[in-house]
C-alpha cells in the first residue's frame, strides 16, 4: 500500500460474502480495504484465483497489466502490479499465492478455462495433483484443464503462476499440448535452456519482484528457441473464440480463416491440446462462471441462457461436466 494514499470500503451486505469483479477495480489506482470475506473468482479477477476464499493466513497478490492496486480485509492481502513487457505477448497475468500455517491442508481447485500455465512453488512439503495424487515439481508447465482438479498441500509455502494464452505452450516450449491436458509437465527436461540454473536462482529469494524478474529473463530465453513454424492462423481462431466467449460457430471461424472444418480442428488440436469446438465448450462454460460470481445476483435460468445454452439442462450438463457440481450446487457454496 502507498503512503498517504486513501483507502476504499468495500463493504458487503451483513451474512453474505463480498464479491468484487474487475470492474471494480479496472480503474482504481487507490488501495481498497475490504471488510467482508472476499470471493477472489477467475474472469472477474482474469481468471486466476479460482474462486477460493481466503483466509486469515493466505496472501494473494496479482501482477496484471491493470493499475497498482491493493486489497486488505485485515488479514488477506492481493496486489496488482503491472507485467513485465517482456511477458505480454505470451501472458496474460501473474499471481502469486502464499500461506504462511505450518499445518494447515489446503486445496487449491482448478475448472477449465482454456488457459496454460507455468507454475513455481516453494513449500514445506510437496503439492499434489489431484484426484490423481501426483507428486509435483516445483517448476512445471500445465496444459488445458477440462476435468476439475485441484492442487492440494500442507504447511507454509509460495506459489507463483504465469497463466499462459493457449497458443503459447507451443510457440515457447514445443510441448505437445495434447499431452499437457488436465496434466503437467516438469520444466527440467525442457531442451535449449537452462532451466536447472533458473531454479536455482528462483529458490534464493523470496522477493515477489526478483521471482517475477528472473522468471521474465527465463521467458526471453525461450523466446529466443521458439518455434518459427507456430500456426497463427490458431492463434486468430483462439482469440475469435475468447473474444465471443465461446459463441462463435466453428463454421464462422472457418470462413474466416480460409480453411475446411477438419482442418481447423486438426491445427486446433496440434497447437492448442483440444478441438476447437472443445475449446469453443470451455470458454462458454467460463463465461456463465463468471455471471455467477459476479455482485449483482442473476437467475441461473438467465445465465444460462445468455451464454448460449438451449436449455437449462444443457446449461446444467455442462457446467457439471467442468466442475463436479450443478450451478446451483456452486452458486450455493458462493453464499456460505
Amino acid at each position: 500500500m502507498n503512503e498517504g494514499s486513501a483507502e476504499h470500503e468495500h463493504q458487503g451486505k451483513a451474512g453474505h460474502v463480498g464479491r468484487l469483479t474487475a470492474q471494480d477495480v479496472s480503474f482504481r489506482s487507490q488501495p481498497v480495504v475490504l471488510r467482508t470475506p472476499l470471493v477472489l473468482t477467475a474472469l472477474d479477477l482474469r481468471d486466476l484465483v479460482r474462486r477460493t476464499r481466503l483466509e486469515s493466513n493466505w496472501r494473494v497478490i496479482l501482477f496484471t497489466n491493470a493499475p497498482r492496486c491493493t486489497w486488505n480485509d485485515g488479514a488477506s492481502t492481493m496486489e496488482m502490479v503491472p507485467m513485465p513487457k517482456s511477458l505480454e505477448p505470451f501472458a496474460t497475468d501473474i499471481f502469486f499465492l502464499e500461506s504462511d500455517a505450518t499445518d494447515a491442508a489446503k486445496k487449491y481447485p482448478f475448472y477449465a478455462d482454456g488457459f496454460a500455465g507455468v507454475i513455481y512453488s516453494k513449500s514445506t512439503k510437496p503439492f499434489y495433483l489431484q484426484p490423481r495424487n501426483k507428486k509435483l515439481p516445483d517448476f512445471y508447465l500445465y496444459g488445458q484443464t477440462i476435468e476439475p482438479i485441484s492442487l492440494d498441500v500442507k504447511g507454509a509455502f509460495q506459489l507463483v503462476c504465469i497463466r499462459l494464452y493457449p497458443f503459447a505452450v507451443r510457440i515457447l516450449l514445443d510441448v505437445d499440448p495434447k499431452v499437457l491436458k488436465d496434466d503437467c509437465f516438469d520444466l527440467r527436461l525442457v531442451e535449449n535452456v537452462d532451466t536447472q540454473g533458473t531454479l536455482e536462482k528462483l529458490r534464493q529469494t523470496d522477493d515477489r519482484s526478483d521471482l517475477v524478474d528472473i522468471l521474465a529473463v527465463y521467458f526471453k530465453e525461450l523466446l529466443k528457441h521458439a518455434s518459427n513454424n507456430a500456426d497463427y492462423r490458431i492463434k486468430l481462431a483462439t482469440n475469435l473464440i475468447l473474444k465471443a466467449n465461446g459463441l462463435m460457430s466453428i463454421g464462422e471461424i472457418r470462413d474466416i480463416l480460409g480453411v475446411t472444418e477438419r482442418t481447423l480442428e486438426r491445427h486446433f488440436l496440434k497447437e492448442i491440446g483440444i478441438t476447437a469446438k472443445q475449446f469453443a465448450k470451455v470458454i462458454q462454460f467460463s463465461s456463465a462462471m463468471k455471471q455467477m460470481t459476479e455482485a449483482d445476483y442473476v437467475k441461473l435460468t438467465e445465465i444460462g441462457y445468455e451464454n448460449g445454452f438451449a436449455d437449462q439442462s444443457h446449461f446444467i450438463r455442462s457446467f457439471k461436466r467442468y466442475t463436479g457440481k450443478t450451478p446451483k450446487e456452486f452458486q450455493q457454496e458462493l453464499s456460505v
